[in-house]
């Protein structure tokens, strides 16, 4: 009986050491993220911005990524009537630096998430929790579904 205890104790040892490797990598990731995803934000959202730039000098399209705060900004297409401007559409983007994540809606009300995840001490993105994409991707991804008439 002696010997069925000990290896017990042994067992749960084991799964109580694993339980807390996994907890401090889960934390040292969760600080990475934290730490690195507000400068990945402000990088999609200046690209964001720059494409829209980019694009009112080419095309009648006319595309704005509104900065609504430091958390939320909107990429919007705008179309004159007359002598007002009109939004056809918009795609709000909003930053949870805490998760950390970004939430939007996309043109059909959908909600979709950029998430985070650490490879190497960097972070890279996570779309919709399965793709990861390049960033050029995911400004490419939102500019089109802003721009189009139909998506």
């Amino acid at each position: 009986m002696a010997d069925y205890l000990l290896e017990l104790a042994s067992k749960l040892s084991a799964e109580y050491s694993a339980r807390m490797a996994e907890t401090m990598r889960f934390n040292t990731e969760h600080e990475i993220k934290v730490k690195l995803a507000p400068h990945q934000w402000e990088e999609l959202k200046r690209e964001l911005r720059n494409s829209a730039e980019n694009i009112a000098k080419v095309s009648p399209v006319i595309i704005r990524c509104e900065d609504d705060g430091p958390h939320k900004a909107t990429l919007v297409r705008i179309e004159h009537d007359q002598s007002q401007e009109l939004i056809t559409r918009a795609i709000p983007l909003t930053f949870y630096p805490e998760v950390p994540v970004i939430i939007y809606t996309d043109v059909r009300g959908r909600d979709g998430r950029l998430n985070f995840v650490v490879v190497n001490d960097d972070l890279q993105w996570v779309f919709n929790g399965k793709h990861q994409p390049f960033f050029p991707e995911i400004v490419h991804y939102f500019i089109e579904m802003v721009s189009r008439r139909s998506f």
